[in-house]
């Protein structure tokens, strides 16, 4: 059976979560007291996908714009993204285009790209609606799925989509 590594970035504004769904799909916790990320943070996990064993090498990027300098050694070889917003903070949101043209631009170009919008589980304190997300993912040409890092919530199903799609390029053809 064959196994391959792949870099994969996350990337958005500090506090969106980012640190909060490695470490519920990694180490299988939510953790209530948030400390932000610091340059970058490295996980992994492997998962079996389309019959090939695949290891999520998973860059968990600092968000602050102190760390901006450094984003094309965080970026280089990642042959994915997730960019990740809060549901709950309008300009998050807002933000995403330039992430995703930083993944674009220092990373690979053609990578597959899932927007996530989490903390999915603070429904009185949205600040997106679903309408709105999926317009933007459509303009981007990528897929949306809104996930909660606290409850669970399609945090499993974000990882294993973006593992799908790079197989797809990087084996498939």
């Amino acid at each position: 059976m064959s196994s391959y590594i792949f870099k994969v970035v996350m990337v958005g504004d500090p506090a969106v979560g980012k640190t909060s769904l490695v470490m519920r799909y990694v180490q299988g916790f939510f953790q209530h007291d948030y400390k932000s990320t610091v340059g970058t943070q490295i996980m992994s996990k492997e998962v079996y996908v389309k019959g090939v064993m695949v290891k999520l090498s998973i860059w968990d990027i600092g968000g602050q714009e102190k760390f901006d300098t450094l984003a094309p050694t965080y970026y280089k070889g990642a042959v994915g993204g997730l960019a990740v917003f809060d549901l709950t903070h309008r300009e998050t949101f807002e933000n995403v285009p330039k992430w995703i043209s930083r993944v674009q631009k220092y990373g690979n170009p053609n990578s597959p790209i899932i927007i996530v919008g989490n903390k999915s589980d603070l429904v009185d304190e949205r600040q997106v609606s679903l309408d709105e997300a999926m317009e933007l993912a459509d303009k981007l040409g990528f897929p949306y799925v809104e996930a909660s890092a606290k409850s669970g919530k399609n945090v499993i199903k974000i990882f294993e989509l973006i593992a799908e799609k790079i197989v797809s390029r990087k084996i498939e053809g």
